[in-house]
């Protein structure tokens, strides 16, 4: 009759409700009139069409209408026929089972189990929650050839493959550990029979593993993603009695991995091997083949038009059917399908594929599919519909997560298709609430969320040929690499549209209903990441796809929300604070919101030791920009009104929340992937050139162009990653929303600190840490979303003043927030463009000065040297000058403003500057030591020299040895801009740098000191990348240029000032004048015209010139110190005139030791500089040995008074110490006070200002000098 009856002899549900009329006794046709059907004719062509039916004398209708007795009878002929000629596959199928024992249905054997192992209802899906677990399917085989498919949840240590019952589990051996038991692990790229070995390729998350194994020629075999890896093991033990093999499989702990033995159609099948659990019989699936055409083309004849050609019989250009008569049709044809249908292998093989074919018709693919999905509910029953499509759902869920990137499918590759087709679905109204109804919801998101990764070997495919800026392939181009690029990001584009679209109709499901799905969703990634931090992370965490996508998509979600929009509103104008940082309006989890580090300590210290106000309820207003639209290539703004106002705020703290929990390691590591690119094509080019410039032939050459070959391949490789990372987090419009959400966080959080400061104590640091790392990813990358005139309109000032006026603010009590906010600085300050815009910055140039001066010490010294040296680009010994506008002389008239204005800040800073110098260039030399005794060690034992443990030590003297470059750089700036800190007053700056120059030089030059140097520099076999970063000229070269700095202020007089910087910028408006020190200061100070410059030097003292002899006292040279210093031999200083001067072209500040980038030589000028000071420093020691040799014979004559206490030599500037009335020198005091603020002698408090200059003993010294002098020359 057309309708599948019930066991208890009714009805379907569905069309029961359809059906008005009795069916007739006759056979049931439903006479619809002639006016519904211009010819019968007509009507039984597209009825044997339909049914594809040989045209004959059988009426499939009568009297105009649908004759479904004759339906039915015509569709059982046609499906006996079917089985009868598949009785000779069917025969064969029954015979498919020899040489495997079993139930049919092939699953985890639960009692297998070893370890803590969670297994999914239909124990097929497996996650280790212990440290090791292990288990095996409940059939084996022991002839024939078998396969089974294993798709990996996660790329960890899994042991995938096939072992006996001989084969115990235990919490360290597993499948492979044992004879009989063989496996592949892709984590460790090794195959596993008792002992492991080399083989395969490394896997990820996603990849499908095919695990094969032939009894019948004795070998096992495994594939990847369709890909043979080659046979594993030629000589599988077969026909012995206990020799049935069962797939296996063990994880180590937080691993999981769905297994198909069969019950579902392999994803890639592997000709010649059989699944495990049979597929249905060749009958079935024919028929199962039939009526699926059946039903689409009845789709095709009653629906809407399609553009393909059908037969020209067919009836299309009529009306329809009726209703009534298309439903009971469509019953005749799903009411043998529908026992097909309770197998999910007929489900995911035939009737997935049906239904993406009618989603993806190019004109009526949503009406056709409406239709399609309306009848089948009809005929199947709402229960029967629900489990059906149930499946197609989580089916379509999980095939996003091993879908891969095809070139050949670009760009509708991927989990596109799987997409689409979710998205058509839920435009099904029951379809729709059947999805927002399912318990596993947020799992079947988190699918579709789902992202595979490529490995190297898929980006190989996906972009066979790279090109990068010095690329010498003939193969590729640059137009080719932005071809290939642009088709990729297409491709990810479309899949990013879909995920979107189907978030998009999840926020409206949820403004319709009132219901928080989409909330809801995103609390579940929350809680189910909450220990991603970990060291050991707990089972059942999201791919970090999943996170990367979910974040992308709140970015775009909040993107609107970020600016002002054209109406002038924003839903993120009053951001509700308390709501989310105090009451946890998002989550109660103690570790989503009470364990959250804070800015000012944890919440419950906060609540008690800071309770904040009823004030404090207010939300935070913040003032946004207009919005200037998004960047080319973006997607549209058509999703402003799509998150409801009060889940805006939420969604951002959401978004914050789990950039905490995964995207800011993926974040990181990308940047460092990044850097790692640079320097390998930097590495690149200097093996060329050093291949192009060889004169060397035979085995020498050949080993030459085999190391280029290695190191492009290396190239090759990082820069397809590279590629990868920016399509997936860097496309120009992400960039552009990272930096607005950067923009909102600066500006938000700088009005809680100055408006509510409780408050502000009380904002997570992932807020500061989320801001800073998107700020310096777009401030690094390149090229960037847009110009900086741009995303000065955007809001770039706000997030500049932030960092100025935060880096060292009370209430951050983490001084890892603070070092991140300088290395934030340090990364504007490093381009030459954001430089511009930090100098514009009203509180750069109010506090950025004094405070980075302030802050220098034993946590931050790296950073702010790093900001320093930024700002001295192009001065000093090392650089053109030249490149004089490449700093910024804004931010180094500022330095000499700030310690011209507060010596103190100078005066500490100096301190720590020496002290952290003088801990740098020791521990490069005594690892250099170390270094020096491994390479003797491994030369008497004919070892190589690239010991890991030898490695190690060059890495660590490589990095300290930079470390130490750029703080005598630093040193040098100082020197540069203020000779006067070392030249005047006290003598004690001017003896701390000559003994750095000292040591330095010593241990780098010649001597017995240095040898330890000279011999690892120029070991034969040294670590390359330690030849490569270090060079001698460069340490020397700071050192230089503060010889030459100081000597050269000594000489001069009085001179006009530096002209005022030209440019046209506003720098050179705003700061008119001279640079203080160089030529001014010093000068005067020198000839004794300017007043106060002690004051500067010995820290406020109020000393006043007597007479001529005192207005000139505490001036001091550097060849004079050079010549009292026993630190500094002289065949080290003559060292400097033999050095052939090659250093860095780029003037960088902190690579200006690392030996990287072309090489110039020093202006010859600075070198006659240079041999000036040397000259003097010759005669000083001339005059020196005399007064020596004078003091030596007058040694027992020296009055006891002359002494110091403490050194015991003759006191040059005597002060007295107020509490204990002692008088030593005053150099010696000043070197006790920079470690401690006390008399030697009494212990009581004391100050450098509070000494008393001794002027009548110092008189009396000068006398006994002046006419021992005399009675010498005499």
């Amino acid at each position: 009759m057309g309708l599948r009856k019930t066991d208890k002899g009714k009805k379907s549900e569905g069309l029961a409700i359809l059906l008005r009329r009795d069916e007739g006794e006759e056979g049931g046709h439903r006479a619809a009139g002639v006016s519904n059907y211009s010819k019968g004719d007509e009507l039984n062509n597209a009825l044997r069409y339909v049914l594809d039916v040989e045209s004959s004398d059988q009426e499939l209708c009568s009297d105009g209408g649908i004759s479904f007795a004759a339906v039915r009878e015509a569709l059982d002929e046609r499906v006996s026929t079917l089985a009868s000629e598949s009785s000779e596959g069917d025969a064969a199928w029954e015979e498919s089972t020899v040489g495997r024992l079993g139930p049919r249905v092939v699953a985890v054997d639960q009692t297998s189990v070893f370890g803590r192992l969670g297994l999914s209802p239909d124990g097929l899906r497996l996650e280790s929650q212990g440290n090791f677990s292990s288990c095996r399917a409940n059939s084996c085989v022991f002839a024939g050839k078998w396969m089974y498919e294993a798709t990996l949840g996660t790329a960890g240590i899994q042991q995938i493959g096939w072992a006996t019952l001989g084969c115990q589990f235990t919490n360290e051996e597993g499948v492979g550990d044992a004879s009989h038991s063989y496996a592949f692990d892709g984590k460790r790229v090794r195959k596993w029979c008792v002992e492991p070995e080399g083989y395969g390729q490394p896997w990820a998350p996603g990849d499908v593993i095919g695990c094969c194994m032939d009894l019948d020629a004795g070998e096992l075999s495994f594939y990847r993603n369709n890909v043979s890896m080659g046979v594993a093991y030629p000589n599988v033990s077969t026909l012995q009695p206990g020799l049935g093999y069962f797939p296996a499989i063990s994880l180590s702990h937080g691993e999981r991995c769905d297994l198909n033995f069969g019950g579902r159609p392999f994803q890639y099948p592997v000709e010649g091997f059989r699944p495990l659990q049979l597929a249905p019989p060749a009958s079935e699936i024919r028929k199962s083949r039939y009526l699926e055409g059946c039903f689409r083309r009845l789709i095709e004849v009653t629906g809407c038009q399609s553009s393909r050609h059908l037969s020209p019989n067919v009836m299309l250009s009529k009306p329809g059917l009726p209703v009534d008569d298309r439903v009971l049709l469509a019953a005749a044809i799903v009411s043998p399908l529908r026992l097909l249908l309770e197998s999910n292998y007929h489900i995911l093989n035939f009737f997935i594929p049906f239904l993406r074919e009618i989603a993806s018709q190019p004109d009526h693919s949503v009406p056709n599919l409406m239709l399609c999905l309306n009848m089948l509910e009809c005929a199947l029953g709402k229960d029967e519909f629900d489990r059906v499509m149930t499946i197609v759902v989580e089916s379509l869920s999980r095939a996003c997560g091993s879908s891969t990137f095809k070139p050949a499918d670009l760009p509708e590759t991927a989990s596109y298709p799987h997409l689409m087709l979710m998205n058509s679905l839920m435009k099904c109204t029951s379809i729709r609430s059947l999805f927002l109804g399912l318990p596993n919801i947020n799992k079947l998101i988190e699918g579709f969320l789902t992202r595979k990764q490529p490995t190297a070997e898929d980006l190989k495919e996906l972009l066979p040929t790279v090109w990068y800026k010095g690329c010498k392939d003939d193969t590729s181009s640059e137009e080719r690499m932005a071809t290939i690029v642009t088709a990729l990001s297409s491709a990810l584009q479309k899949v990013e549209q879909c995920q979107f679209e189907l978030l998009k109709l999840l926020l409206e499901e949820d403004k319709t209903s009132g219901s928080k799905h989409v909330l809801h969703f995103f609390k579940h990634l929350l809680k189910a990441n909450q220990g991603a931090s970990r060291n050991v992370q707990p089972p059942g965490l999201s791919d970090v796809s999943v996170l990367v996508s979910s974040f992308n998509l709140l970015l775009r979600l909040l993107r609107p929300s970020l600016m002002l929009q054209s109406d002038g509103h924003s839903c993120l104008e009053d951001f509700p604070a308390r709501e989310l940082f105090v009451d946890g309006a998002v989550s109660h989890e103690r570790s989503l919101h009470h364990d959250l580090p804070r800015l000012g300590g944890l919440l419950s210290y906060l609540q008690k030791e800071h309770p904040l106000m009823v004030a404090a309820s207010i939300p935070v207003h913040v003032h946004l920009e207009q919005d200037v639209g998004v960047v080319d290539g973006g997607p549209p703004l058509s999703q402003i009104h799509l998150v409801p106002h009060n889940m805006v705020g939420k969604l951002l703290h959401i978004l914050i929340l789990l950039y905490r929990l995964g995207i800011e390691a993926a974040l990181k590591m990308t940047l460092h992937q990044f850097q790692a690119e640079a320097g390998q094509r930097a590495q690149l080019l200097k093996l060329e050139q050093k291949l192009a410039n060889s004169e060397k032939n035979g085995t020498a050459k050949t080993k030459q162009v085999d190391d280029v070959q290695k190191q492009r391949e290396e190239v090759v490789k990082s820069v397809r990653h590279c590629t990868w990372y920016k399509v997936v987090l860097f496309m120009p419009w992400k960039q552009e929303g990272m930096f607005l959400l950067t923009v909102y966080l600066a500006k938000m959080l700088s009005l809680l600190s100055e408006t509510s400061s409780d408050l502000f104590r009380y904002v997570p640091e992932a807020y500061v840490e989320a801001m800073l790392d998107l700020f310096q990813a777009v401030v690094k990358l390149e090229p960037r979303f847009a110009d900086l005139e741009h995303m000065e309109l955007l809001g770039l000032q706000p997030v500049i003043s932030f960092l100025v006026q935060h880096f060292n603010h009370p209430m951050l009590v983490n001084p890892q927030i603070c070092d991140a906010l300088l290395q934030g600085l340090a990364a504007l300050f490093a381009d030459k463009h954001f430089l511009f815009a930090c100098e514009c910055n009203e509180h750069a140039q109010k506090t950025l000065v004094p405070d980075l001066l302030k802050a220098f010490d034993t946590r931050y010294w790296l950073s702010i040297s790093n900001i320093f040296l930024s700002i001295a680009k192009g001065t000093g010994f090392s650089q053109s000058q030249g490149s004089l506008n490449s700093g910024s002389a804004v931010f180094r008239q500022l330095l000499v403003e700030t310690c011209r204005e507060k010596p103190h800040l100078l005066d500490g800073f100096l301190n720590r500057l020496f002290n952290t110098l003088n801990w740098t260039v020791t521990e490069m030399t005594v690892t250099l030591g170390e270094v020096g005794e491994h390479l003797e060690r491994l030369a008497m034992m004919g070892r190589n020299y690239n010991h890991p443990d030898v490695v190690r030590l060059y890495r660590k003297a490589s990095v300290l040895f930079n470390l130490s470059i750029n703080l005598l750089r630093l040193l040098e700036l100082v020197a540069w801009q203020m000779p006067s800190v070392f030249l005047s007053g006290s003598k004690l700056n001017l003896t701390r740098v000559v003994e750095v120059i000292g040591f330095v030089l010593s241990h780098v030059t010649v001597g017995s000191d240095a040898r330890v140097f000279n011999n690892v520099l120029d070991a034969p076999q040294s670590w390359q990348e330690w030849k490569s970063k270090v060079s001698r000229s460069t340490i020397l070269a700071p050192m230089a240029g503060i010889l030459t700095s100081l000597h050269k202020a000594q000489k001069m007089g009085p001179q006009q000032p530096p002209p005022q910087h030209q440019g046209g910028d506003r720098r050179g408006r705003e700061f008119g004048g001279a640079l203080w020190g160089s030529v001014g200061l010093v000068s005067n100070a020198v000839s004794g015209a300017v007043v106060g410059v002690q004051r500067l030097v010995m820290g406020g003292s109020e000393r006043r010139a007597n007479d001529s002899r005192e207005s000139t006292e505490g001036t001091h040279t550097i060849a004079a110190a050079l010549a009292e210093s026993l630190s500094a031999p002289p065949e080290c200083l003559s060292y400097l005139n033999d050095v052939e001067w090659k250093l860095p072209s780029s003037g960088g500040s902190g690579s200006s030791g690392s030996g990287s980038g072309s090489a110039q030589s020093a202006p010859s000028s600075l070198s006659l500089e240079l041999r000036e000071v040397l000259d003097a420093y010759k005669v000083e020691v001339d005059r020196r040995s005399r007064s020596t040799s004078l003091d030596f014979d007058a040694a027992e004559s020296i009055p006891e008074d002359f002494l110091d206490p403490i050194v015991m030599t003759v006191m040059e500037d005597p002060v007295i110490l107020p509490d204990s009335k002692i008088t030593v020198d005053r150099s010696t005091i000043e070197r006790h006070l920079l470690t401690q603020q006390t008399d030697p002698f009494s212990r009581a408090d004391l100050s450098k200002d509070m000494v008393i200059p001794n002027r009548e003993l110092r008189a009396r010294v000068e006398q006994w000098k002046s006419k021992r002098l005399k009675q010498f020359d005499s």
